[in-house]
């Protein structure tokens, strides 16, 4: 949700097989929760490091997890996020956000 954000990685676009496993994935979080339910660090406020990923994992698979209804896919996307690199995150988001389309192409 944050194109300044996105124009920091806008030159690395990657589309690949993790990123277009993602992008649904977000959707379906999004769907159940409008600000990215046990995610939100990483959805919302883009912060893509692998530190934010690993502290949205332990929360996920915590004992006490935030929002309970879209836990499948939450476990499945932070398991994802956790093998990507942060130019692939950026990208997941960036199509998600319809910044961009799956070619790269500009949106906005």
């Amino acid at each position: 949700m944050c194109y300044g954000c996105w124009q920091d990685y806008k030159d690395s676009f990657v589309y690949n097989d993790k990123v277009s496993k993602a992008v649904p994935l977000i959707r379906t979080i999004y769907d159940s929760n409008g600000v990215g339910a046990n995610l939100h660090i990483v959805l919302d406020d883009w912060n893509l490091e692998d530190g934010h990923v690993q502290f949205c994992k332990e929360a996920i698979f915590g004992d006490k997890p935030y929002h309970a209804p879209v836990m499948d896919a939450e476990k499945e996307l932070v398991i994802l996020l956790e093998a990507m690199t942060e130019n692939e995150r950026a990208s997941s988001l960036a199509i998600f956000d319809k910044y961009v389309d799956e070619k790269g192409n500009h949106l906005l």
